[in-house]
């Protein structure tokens, strides 16, 4: 802005009071608009002579105005405070050049086009980036404002922050983060529903982008941290310190080299909530630093790798229905050892497909967990007790199993799913306790049941069997399904309250009887009778 014409705006305020006149309203005073010339003299922003009227939006309170012009690639001086960037509807699309820290209102654009700014930018007391805005950033952009639904690409060694300054907050918005360099939310300040793309290094030894929540809060953004595109490249990292996921989604690809190469997700203190996290590959989430004793998030899936360190992981608060096929190990990440545990909460479904080596035990309190891995044991070494939910599947539980605890509904449910028929096998004992119940399905077309096979089974008082049939078809007499394989040498202990041994009952189209000394002399069969 030309000083003359602050001076003469003064000047005449100064004259309006002394002859007894209204004096010029603040903002009258402190808000002055400039407009781009559709011909100005050259693409200096700081160039009185191309704007109206004369002068430069450079200052705190100042606005620009762009529409049509036949210059349209604009450079500012560098570190312009303004107030705020205004492109009128049918404005051409422009390219700006140069340092811009908005001050009040941001970048407000109507032009109905994309617009694009490169270089450094600031965006205080509130200011918003606006909507259909690129902003290529090469240095930095800070944010005591609102990212809008623009797309920001952090280059290389460039930085994105967010500030609270006691009044104002950082938050993402809906924005777009192309980040190669770093973005970092700082405290009480908000993700929003941004995306954040993190790249993983493009070259050997190359790093990859970082993101940094530090007692912040993730909201419902969607941040994904993609591994090295190239062997001995480092992926993206985003590290949790004292901060609260929320209800985020967040996912880490794997890389193309090894260890390190993925993108790795590591906590410090920090909460899962409700987010969904997914990890892939070679990429990993870390919760095995010491103050991050227990912690949750609201569903996991992917072949990734979860570091639990010698915590307990709350898994399902956001209910949805997830499958697991990578690792839960309580060996790596930056503080390994055990023993971990896993816990199973909300109403969905978590899918364990592949073997896992922690030893602190498994919980089902609501929900299901189905086990249907093919090698090892999908829950670890330690034991699985059920107090709520279901447990089910066709894979393979090395830990003895109790279900029940008289609190609420417990349910055991062999098989892939809660509608298909199989077999699942547990290497130790399985105890039958309270409020519980076992579900097992014949299929009588495909003349199959459900097996629960155990070293040893104790079923206690009140305990219920709950059967159907899939099928329909009329069984011959002497047809036998083996509900119960067990094991031990030993018989099973005690007997379902409502199919005690030696009773028939009808299921679907036929009608058994139960023998609790069938199969090998210690399994509980259904036998077809007349």
């Amino acid at each position: 802005m030309k000083h003359s014409i602050a001076l003469h705006c003064a000047v005449f305020a100064v004259l309006l009071v002394a002859l007894g006149g209204p004096a010029l309203a603040q903002n009258e005073v402190e808000h002055p608009r400039y407009t781009w010339d559709f011909k100005p003299e050259n693409g200096d922003w700081n160039n009185p002579a191309n704007w109206t009227p004369e002068g430069a939006p450079d200052t705190q309170k100042e606005r620009a105005v762009l529409g049509r012009s036949q210059i349209t690639t604009l450079t500012v001086a560098p570190d312009d405070f303004i107030a705020s960037v205004e492109f009128t509807p049918g404005a051409d699309r422009y390219t700006i050049n140069g340092g811009l820290f908005f001050n009040d209102l941001g970048v407000i654009n109507n032009s109905g086009v994309v617009q694009t700014f490169d270089g450094d930018f600031g965006f205080d007391h509130g200011a918003a980036a606006g909507s259909l805005v690129i902003y290529n950033v090469t240095g930095f952009v800070d944010f005591i404002g609102d990212a809008g639904s623009g797309t920001f690409n952090i280059a290389t060694g460039a930085r994105a922050t967010f500030f609270f300054d006691g009044e104002n907050t950082g938050n993402g918005g809906s924005a777009t983060f192309n980040n190669a360099g770093s973005v970092s939310f700082f405290k009480d300040t908000h993700a929003g529903q941004a995306t954040f793309i993190n790249y993983g290094g493009d070259s050997f030894g190359a790093q990859g982008a970082s993101f940094l929540f530090s007692r912040a809060f993730g909201d419902s953004s969607t941040i994904i941290l993609n591994g090295g595109s190239v062997f001995g490249a480092r992926g993206a990292r985003m590290f949790l310190d004292k901060s609260s996921l929320f209800s985020a989604t967040v996912v880490a690809n794997g890389g193309a080299g090894g260890a390190g190469s993925g993108g790795e997700i590591l906590f410090n203190n920090s909460g899962g909530n409700s987010a969904r996290v997914e990890v892939f590959g070679n990429g990993s989430i870390d919760f095995s630093r010491r103050d991050d004793a227990n912690n949750s998030i609201g569903s996991v899936e992917g072949d990734g790798t979860v570091y639990l360190g010698d915590g307990t992981l709350t898994i399902g608060s956001n209910n949805l229905n997830t499958s697991f096929g990578g690792s839960l190990t309580e060996t790596g990440g930056a503080h390994g050892g055990g023993p971990g545990a896993i816990s199973k909460t909300g109403t969905g479904t978590l899918t364990l497909t592949s073997a896992n080596d922690y030893s602190g035990g498994t919980t089902v309190g609501s929900g299901s967990l189905f086990v249907n891995n093919t090698t090892g044991s999908a829950t670890g070494s330690g034991p699985v007790n059920v107090v709520g939910g279901a447990l089910g599947g066709t894979g393979t539980i090395s830990g003895a199993v109790t279900v029940g605890d008289g609190s609420s509904l417990a349910t055991l449910d062999p098989g892939a799913s809660n509608s298909t028929i199989g077999a699942l096998t547990l290497q130790a004992t399985l105890a039958l306790d309270g409020n519980s119940a076992y579900a097992a399905q014949i299929d009588s077309d495909a003349l199959a049941a459900d097996d629960l096979i155990a070293d040893g089974v104790t079923i206690g008082s009140g305990v219920q069997i709950v059967l159907a049939d899939l099928g329909a078809t009329i069984l011959p007499k002497g047809t036998s399904f083996t509900l119960i394989n067990n094991t031990s040498g030993a018989a099973i202990s005690g007997t379902f309250n409502n199919l005690t041994d030696g009773t028939t009952i009808s299921i679907g189209n036929n009608t058994y009887q139960a023998n609790y000394e069938g199969g090998d002399g210690n399994d509980l069969t259904l036998t077809v009778v007349p």
